[in-house]
């Protein structure tokens, strides 16, 4: 959409950061959910192959994975988008204990592991020239810096993961990436893609655990 200037604007379909959390899925969770139901069910069928046949489903009193829509723009031939890991489990476990918004289903937070929490990305709409994630690969064997903790960053290189549409990324919440640039084609050339974060609860490790999907 365009604001009153006619200027593109960056437009999320999600649970917005300026109202507060339990508010926010209130008014937006049960709309998402009637109409991209469906959508949300091949999600989660998806990520219950890749995840080795474990349960997936969308988390209880939190909000649902997000619709991201980019308008074409020449200003995103650049790298311009910023550089980030995504928030850790404990962010959000702090969160939900702010807004005492912890559902029972979920059952004590000590039963889940931290180290599992993902990051997906599901390309619905690219522009004609393509757009994917850029992110940082390291290589810690072949680096002379690799067993330096204060200089081990320098052992990053950038890389690119080009997106296709209807085919998932996944990847854990410590990747350094951002969202990747690519040539302007034409005005209506926007980048639409769902995007969320998950974690795991129960006998995980065992193969038998169960996921839960957010924003």
């Amino acid at each position: 959409h365009k604001t009153h200037t006619e200027r593109p604007t960056h437009a999320t379909k999600r649970t917005s950061t300026f109202l507060e959390y339990p508010r926010a899925v209130k008014e937006d969770r049960h709309e998402l959910e009637a109409e991209f139901g469906e959508l949300y069910a091949k999600l989660c069928a998806a990520l219950h192959g890749h995840l080795g046949g474990q349960s997936v489903e969308l988390m209880p009193g939190a909000s649902v994975p997000a619709f991201h829509v980019i308008p074409s723009h020449l200003a995103w031939t650049f790298p311009v988008f910023r550089a980030h890991t995504d928030e850790s489990f404990r962010t959000l476990l702090t969160a939900m204990a702010k807004y005492n918004a912890m559902p029972d289903e979920i059952g004590p937070p000590e039963q889940c592991d931290q180290e599992s929490r993902i990051s997906f990305t599901l390309p619905l709409s690219l522009p004609a020239n393509g757009s994917g994630l850029n992110y940082v690969e390291y290589d810690f064997d072949n680096c002379e810096h690799g067993r330096n903790s204060k200089r081990r960053h320098l052992c990053g290189k950038w890389a690119r993961e080009v997106y296709e549409v209807g085919t998932l990324v996944i990847h854990s919440h410590g990747l350094l990436h951002q969202i990747g640039e690519w040539s302007y084609s034409s005005w209506d050339g926007n980048r639409i893609t769902l995007q969320g974060f998950g974690f795991c609860c129960g006998r995980c490790a065992e193969g038998e655990g169960r996921w839960f999907l957010y924003w």
